[in-house]
């Protein structure tokens, strides 16, 4: 899996592409689940009422999705200075990595990647054209169908919805039960039929260091 996936060693190699990867199938999901939820003209459910948990640093016990997972009760972007570092072009968006990464490059033809030296934190912005059609205005209905496909992961935990340049997006928070070095955070929406998204994977002690990380990079995302 990534760098920070199998052992102590960071093998850059191996860590984006995965990272990538699974930024495109999950997208592909979560747009088929909007459009299954808007063919059907079902409204959105009602706000989450449970509060979001921190990562640990150790291996999770492998639970259901469907049981361990939680959600945040706002929405928004915080208010966080924007991220300066490397910055991440694709199709219809633009973000920058936070100071001190270096770019990474792309490794599925849809992304762009930048990585944190001597560590196991990368992170990919994904921009492809969503075949399966769904919105952005029913973020509960991306997540549950994203909750569908989740079935290898553990500590799923939705987050506050935030905003990309003024798109509602949906924001999880997740650990592979394969994986003890990283903790995954998963930022995504559909915008004019395309599936936009944004993956961290981020050791857990950067998690708690560092907590408006992700917001930085989500506060420098526009739209081109």
């Amino acid at each position: 899996m990534r760098g920070g996936d199998s052992g102590p060693t960071v093998d850059v190699a191996r860590s984006q592409p995965l990272a990538g990867v699974l930024s495109l199938v999950v997208a592909l999901v979560l747009a088929a689940g909007a459009a299954a939820c808007d063919d059907s003209g079902a409204a959105p459910s009602t706000n989450p009422s449970s509060s979001p948990t921190g990562p640990s640093d150790g291996a999770t016990t492998p639970t259901s999705p469907a049981t361990s997972a939680t959600t945040g009760a706002s929405t928004g972007t915080p208010s966080v200075a924007p991220a300066t570092g490397p910055e991440l072009v694709v199709k219809t968006a633009t973000a920058h990595a936070p100071q001190g990464w270096r770019a990474s490059g792309s490794l599925i033809g849809t992304d762009q990647g930048a990585l944190q030296p001597s560590t196991f934190n990368t992170l990919s912005l994904d921009d492809h054209v969503n075949l399966s059609g769904g919105s952005s205005s029913d973020l509960d209905a991306i997540y549950q169908a994203f909750l569908g496909v989740s079935k290898g992961l553990t500590d799923v935990t939705r987050l506050p919805d935030v905003s990309l340049a003024g798109t509602p997006a949906l924001h999880v928070r997740y650990q592979s039960k394969d994986d003890r070095f990283v903790v995954t955070d998963m930022v995504t929406t559909v915008r004019a039929d395309r599936s936009i998204t944004l993956s961290f994977s981020l050791e857990p002690k950067t998690v708690r260091q560092q907590p408006e990380l992700v917001d930085s990079v989500i506060a420098s995302f526009a739209w081109r």
